[in-house]
């Protein structure tokens, strides 16, 4: 009798599969015609596209503003050390410029840059 139950249950559950499976292919049949889901879908799909192509000029510009941070520290330190070049292109005769033209409120040290006082 046992057996018998078993092989019952077993064909309950394997029809309620059926059913659920026939269900599920009425439902994407509904979707694949409704118009309205194919609007959302290919609103979804641009949508993705746009936030991929965003995603990568983002990281871009975050690699630009890091390369311009470099710089800028860079020319900060030739600056402070009085070792600042005149940047292409820049009206005027000079082509160095000393910490007390650029910064007058900075004293070169003793013994430190090209025009160091002993």
């Amino acid at each position: 009798m046992s057996a018998a139950l078993g092989l019952f249950r077993l064909q309950q559950v394997d029809s309620r599969i059926d059913q659920i499976e026939a269900r599920m292919g009425k439902i994407r049949d509904i979707m694949a015609n409704d118009s309205e889901i194919q609007a959302a879908m290919e609103q979804v799909k641009i949508a993705e596209t746009k936030h991929h192509e965003s995603e990568h000029s983002r990281q871009i510009s975050e690699e630009e503003a890091r390369d311009k941070q470099i710089k800028i520290h860079e020319a900060e330190i030739q600056l402070v050390w009085g070792k600042c070049q005149k940047p292409e292109g820049v009206a005027g005769s000079a082509s160095r410029c000393s910490i007390s033209e650029k910064a007058p409120g900075i004293h070169r040290r003793p013994g430190i840059g090209s025009n160091a006082q002993g």
